[in-house]
Parts: structure tokens; C-alpha cells; sequence
């Protein structure tokens, strides 16, 4: 267990030693068949920036920097505002705590969809549309 902020420092700046690769780590953890069953996952969690190690952590970072400064996250202010919104009325009418738990998924899902075209839902029965129009 790290304690203290150096510690986590070092940990986090020591790839060799202590690896983000959790994807990698599980897969030789699980027997055959459990890899085969959950395949699809593996296929997408292994590309994600937080599972990676440097140097292409480092290289996918950098690339994303611009898309977290104060200014980009502020533009993103409306579209949750919305959404957030959306999901707590939701729990209001049904009663159900379960759509604060899609909105969470629904912030991030909605806007990578809506850069497509395509259309986020969270789960069967919600709306088909996107959440931040």
C-alpha cells in the first residue's frame, strides 16, 4: 500500500516495475475459456490510453492534452448540464437510481456518438436519440 504522494510518484514513473497493462495482467490470470468468452473486451480495453504503458501512454497523452485544458472541458459544460439534468429527472419520475448510473456512461458514450452521427442509449426502453440535442 502506498502512503504517501512521493511514493505514488515513483510508482507511476517506474513502468519497468509497476505496470498499467491490468489487460494483459488479467488475460494470463484467466484459464482458455474465460479468455475466449470475453474476447470483445480485451479488443477494446487494451487500446485504452489508461492501460498503457510508456512509451505509447506517453505518445497517446500527448495527443489527447488538448482536449482537457480548462477551456475544452468548459465547452463540454452545457452538454453534461443537459444530461445530468435528463438523469435526475429521470430518478424523480421512476423512482430508479439506476439512470444516475447511465448517465455516467452517458456523458462520455453521448459525445462520442454524437461525433459520428450516431445515436448513445443507455439501456432498453430509453430514448434513441442524442442526449445533448
Amino acid at each position: 500500500m502506498l502512503t504517501g504522494h512521493k511514493e505514488v510518484v515513483d510508482v507511476l514513473r517506474d513502468p519497468d516495475h509497476f505496470s498499467s497493462d491490468r489487460m494483459g495482467y488479467l488475460e494470463n490470470e484467466l484459464t482458455p475459456q474465460e479468455r475466449e468468452e470475453i474476447v470483445p473486451i480485451f479488443k477494446v480495453l487494451k487500446y485504452w490510453v489508461v492501460f498503457r504503458d510508456p512509451p505509447s501512454h506517453t505518445v497517446l497523452r500527448m495527443l489527447l492534452n488538448k482536449l482537457f485544458t480548462p477551456t475544452a472541458i468548459e465547452r463540454y459544460r452545457p452538454m453534461v448540464r443537459k444530461i445530468v439534468q435528463k438523469a435526475l429527472d429521470k430518478v424523480v419520475y421512476t423512482g430508479s437510481v439506476f439512470y444516475c448510473h447511465c448517465a455516467t456512461y452517458a456523458m462520455a458514450g453521448n459525445k462520442i456518438c454524437s461525433r459520428y452521427g450516431a445515436y448513445y442509449s443507455c439501456a432498453p426502453g430509453t430514448s434513441n436519440q442524442p442526449m445533448d440535442k
